[in-house]
């Protein structure tokens, strides 16, 4: 179990699908990204997102390239 005060505040990253562009929160601690919450994974997504909006400081996004999501992937193994 987390609490709020675990962690520093969220990023979003977009990722450009071949349809649609998805969207995934990071809940964020010393710069190094703990939880990763996806839209596509996640059907109450934007409800869990409202409510870290409301008590997280929102880091803004998370730049986007292939290098660091594969990096991301590794990691959250």
């Amino acid at each position: 179990m987390f609490r709020f005060q675990d962690f520093d505040g969220f990023q979003i990253r977009h990722l450009k699908g071949k349809y649609e562009d998805y969207e995934y929160l990071y809940l964020v601690k010393n710069n190094k990204k703990i939880i990763i919450l996806s839209q596509t994974y996640h059907d109450n997504y934007y409800e869990m997102k409202s409510i870290i909006n409301e008590n997280l400081k929102n880091l803004g996004l998370s730049d986007y390239n292939i290098f660091l999501e594969i990096k991301d992937i590794l990691l959250f193994r």
